[in-house]
């Protein structure tokens, strides 16, 4: 995740394991489906309201994520300890997931 001071963008792959490759450049479309839906890419703009914060895709790998836009949102409760920031989802189908993320460069996020 990379954060600027109200963009940001993010990048990272589904599980625990490799990400499922395919033969040659091209797979067949089941190889690219496994592949491809391992992992997540979006970016567009944030706004922080107390512990919580507010992405809106202004374009992502999963169309349904741009869908609606600009009332396309996905909102977190947050805590930064350090160079960990923890996230969990406030509401939709993934209410209740976290995920955590360790900064490993770069200058603090806004809301520090």
């Amino acid at each position: 995740m990379v954060f600027t001071s109200d963009h940001y963008s993010l990048m990272f792959a589904r599980g625990d394991k490799p990400r499922a490759l395919f033969d040659g450049i091209i797979g067949t479309d089941e190889e690219l489906l496994e592949a491809y839906r391992s992992i997540v890419a979006n970016s567009g703009r944030y706004e922080v309201e107390g512990n919580q914060f507010t992405i809106r895709a202004y374009v992502a790998m999963q169309p349904n994520h741009m869908n609606g836009w600009p009332e396309n949102t996905v909102t977190f409760s947050f805590s930064v300890d350090g160079d960990i920031l923890k996230i969990t989802y406030v509401a939709g189908p993934a209410a209740g997931a976290k995920q955590t993320f360790r900064r490993v460069e770069g200058t603090p996020p806004p809301w520090e």
